[in-house]
């Protein structure tokens, strides 16, 4: 019993993950500025979040690791771009 138990608490913390990253992919397509760019990059094992700043080769990247989500990486690269945005 024990053991159904963390899966389905494994199942359910997978869940979440899949669910907040949707919901910052939406946040972006909604709240970016005009002019940013938002670039997810995945591979077996990795990701990388890049925000492409307007009228420059800027960027900045948003690294993913042990103890950062995906999701995470997006709204800190929404925020970024949102502060950046008003600084204009």
């Amino acid at each position: 019993m024990q053991e159904r138990i963390r899966q389905i608490e494994q199942e359910r913390d997978e869940l979440r993950k899949d669910a907040a990253i949707g919901a910052a992919i939406q946040r972006a397509a909604k709240e970016l500025p005009d002019g940013y760019d938002l670039h997810i990059q995945v591979e077996s094992g990795s990701a990388s979040v890049s925000l492409y700043l307007p009228d420059t080769d800027g960027c900045i990247e948003f690294d993913i690791d042990d103890n950062n989500r995906l999701a995470a990486e997006v709204e800190a690269a929404i925020d970024a771009a949102i502060a950046q945005g008003k600084g204009e």
